[in-house]
This record gives C-alpha cells, structure tokens and sequence, in this order.
C-alpha cells in the first residue's frame, strides 16, 4: 500500500471502539486513537509503531501510518487487540514502579554504598534484565489475550505482517522477536 495519508481515521476509530467495547476497556474520552501527525513534510509519519498507555480517564491508543496504511483489516484489528490488552491489564502503569525502583536503588547504591563506578554499572545492568523480562512477559501476554478476541491465526497473521512494516531483525529490550511471539502464541504456551 506504501505511505499514504491517512485517510482510513474514521474506519480504523470505529473498529477500535468497537473491539474495546468487546474487550471491556474503557478508552480515553477524547484521545482514544492518536494517528502520529505528518513528519518533515511528510504526509505519513514514517515510524511504524503502536502503542497503548492508560491514564485515569481512559485508554490512548497511538499509531503510526506506516502500520495503519500497510496492515489489512484482520491484521490491523489484531495489532489494536494486542494494544487494547495491554490497556486492560495496566501494563504501561505497572511497569513504572519496575523502573523507578531499579533508579532509585542505583541511587542508593552510589551514595551509600560506593561511588564506584561498578557496583552502579551492575545494579543498572541488572534493573535492564529484570525490565526486559517483566516487558517480555507483558508482550506475550497481550499477544494472548488479544487472540482470545481475534483469534490466534488472526493475530499471527498480525504479528507477521506487523514484522514486514516494522523490520526489527530480532529481540530488543522490550520485546521478544515477532518470530518468537507468533511461535508462542501458536504453541500455546503461556
């Protein structure tokens, strides 16, 4: 499909609504779905990503037009599926404390314990771990929860094409390989 304007807004918004009203996640009342805006120029923001963050008066949902432009209706309703999950089980609220703890005790470390350079580097590298697999086990479980709505050969088949947009080559800090997640999902591990 290639970049283009985004003029699927309204569709992409009402099966949003729609899958969200079946996920019983309350959605924010007025930034329920945010389309990244137009970059340099550009009529399509060329970062390909979602994302779903909670605040108090409801769920956000963003988007970028690389996904919302190449990805079908199937696959685009799985990739809102595994984001909508993510609103329903507050990960992007439970991970805060994660960080901040693993901060806050590299601060303590430097200040009470040692000014050196290795003890802090240690704490960091371990609070990165322990972040990345906390990340990780969010990612798998929304991927699950999503298919339980989508269906698992649906949100696969999201995932794959999700993989083609997006192009990560593997794992990152905070997520596991699209391979990995769509042979999990498709095992049914939990």
């Amino acid at each position: 499909m290639g970049v283009v304007n985004c003029h699927r807004r309204q569709e992409t918004m009402n099966m949003m609504t729609q899958l969200a009203h079946e996920m019983n996640v309350r959605l924010h009342p007025t930034k329920a779905l945010q389309i990244a805006p137009g970059f340099r120029g550009v009529s399509c923001n060329p970062l390909p990503f979602l994302s779903g963050w909670r605040v108090y008066l409801g769920g956000t949902v963003r988007v970028g037009c690389l996904i919302l432009c190449n990805l079908d209706n199937p696959a685009l309703r799985g990739m809102f599926a595994h984001e909508l999950a993510h609103l329903r089980k507050w990960h992007s609220l439970k991970i805060l404390p994660c960080l901040v703890t693993f901060i806050l005790v590299a601060v303590l470390v430097y200040l009470f314990v040692t000014k050196s350079i290795i003890p802090i580097f240690l704490t960091v590298t371990v609070g990165i771990l322990v972040f990345s697999l906390i990340s990780w086990h969010f990612e798998y479980e929304a991927d699950g929860i999503g298919s339980e709505f989508v269906q698992k050969k649906v949100m696969a088949n999201a995932l794959e094409q999700a993989a083609k947009v997006i192009a990560r080559p593997g794992h990152s800090l905070t997520h596991p390989s699209f391979e990995k997640r769509i042979s999990r999902l498709l095992s049914d591990k939990k």
